[in-house]
């Protein structure tokens, strides 16, 4: 089959897929009910993970990609497709939800998709981490990550924009060296697509189905995308340096992070929920679901590009580093000051209808 052909299949079996399974969600209780921190205001089907996961996997069976390459993907997505179903279903405590995220990252490890090397990020020599650190740093980056994910999937399209940009500037790289996984970043790209075709916010009702990720979802999202930017920056045939991939990563995690140090200050749980993170701060500031999506999805190609800036340049990666951590403590500092941020944004949306009018 061609490259075309598989791209155009992997489009309509992600679209029959959710199509089929939006009846059925309603029959199983696999909806997101309205009420308390929710702001959506009927029964909405969390199928879009099964229905990505479907057209990613389905498309990649039936293309010429060897398979070796990806057994961890399809053994680890199995293991959070269970997960997120019992999730979904019965709102699994978050201990157990991050064993079942640990598995899936010793899943990666036992197919050789591991953190062995942090390049130069202290300046010094390149840093080799053994066989304990490397589990370590591996599974913290992976279950950190499917969390980091997670957490921003707290408005219409905003987890599944965030995603589509960074697995398109993964796609940058896998093309730019003619890697396996270009294929595979294609597919998955284009199950993204068809899911946030229904699940972008609509000022009108012109398509009357409206879906979610759900867990299963999120965490999809979160392992594949981590995956392939482990696969991508490690090994001896390794086209990036791995500090390019925290830049490509870099906003759902400034914005994990930043909360949790606030809630431990705070000395609450960091894993609790609450309404900190910045899609909140938008959507206090009176900025409607489209412009939040929209202004926080560029924000995040705003990382991967600065990412991809430093890494074409070649740039030492230490300073690379520095430079993250700069931009980090920036962004923790702002979220600090929640209410001024909020403020701000409030007045500059003003000023902007202002102007429109």
């Amino acid at each position: 089959m061609s490259f075309f052909f598989l791209i155009a299949l992997c489009f309509i079996i992600t679209l029959i897929s959710i199509l089929l399974l939006i009846p059925i969600s309603h029959k199983c209780g696999l909806v997101d009910i309205p009420g308390g921190r929710k702001r959506h205001f009927q029964n909405t089907p969390v199928i879009g993970g099964f229905a990505m996961a479907i057209g990613f996997f389905v498309t990649m069976l039936l293309s010429p990609i060897q398979w070796y390459h990806f057994q961890g993907i399809i053994f680890g997505t199995l293991v959070l497709v269970i997960l997120g179903v019992i999730d979904d279903l019965f709102d699994l405590s978050a201990r157990i939800r991050v064993i079942g995220q640990i598995i899936v990252a010793s899943i990666a490890i036992y197919f050789h998709n591991e953190i062995w090397n942090l390049g130069t990020i202290f300046l010094g020599d390149p840093i080799h981490l053994g066989e304990l650190w490397g589990y370590i740093v591996t599974v913290l980056a992976i279950v950190g990550y499917i969390n980091a994910v997670n957490m921003v999937d707290g408005a219409d399209g905003l987890a599944g924009t965030i995603c589509f940009s960074q697995v398109a500037i993964l796609l940058i790289f896998a093309l730019h060296h003619n890697r396996t996984e270009s294929d595979a970043l294609t597919y998955l790209l284009v199950a993204l697509f068809v899911f946030l075709i229904f699940n972008f916010p609509r000022r009108t009702g012109f398509w009357k189905y409206k879906i979610f990720m759900g867990d299963v979802g999120s965490t999809f999202l979160g392992f594949t995308i981590a995956w392939f930017c482990i696969s991508l920056s490690q090994g001896p045939h390794a086209q990036a340096k791995p500090v390019t991939m925290l830049w490509i990563t870099g906003l759902p995690i400034c914005d994990l992070f930043s909360v949790m140090l606030r809630r431990i200050q705070k000395k609450k749980s960091p894993f609790q929920a609450g309404r900190e993170h910045l899609h909140h701060i938008f959507i206090s500031a009176k900025f409607n679901n489209i412009a939040t999506t929209i202004i926080i999805g560029l924000i995040s190609c705003a990382f991967g590009g600065i990412g991809l800036l430093l890494e074409y340049t070649k740039i030492n990666s230490g300073y690379s580093f520095i430079i993250f951590i700069g931009v980090f403590v920036t962004y923790y500092l702002l979220m600090r000051k929640a209410w001024l941020v909020k403020k701000r944004l409030y007045c500059i949306r003003k000023y902007l209808l202002g102007s429109r009018n």
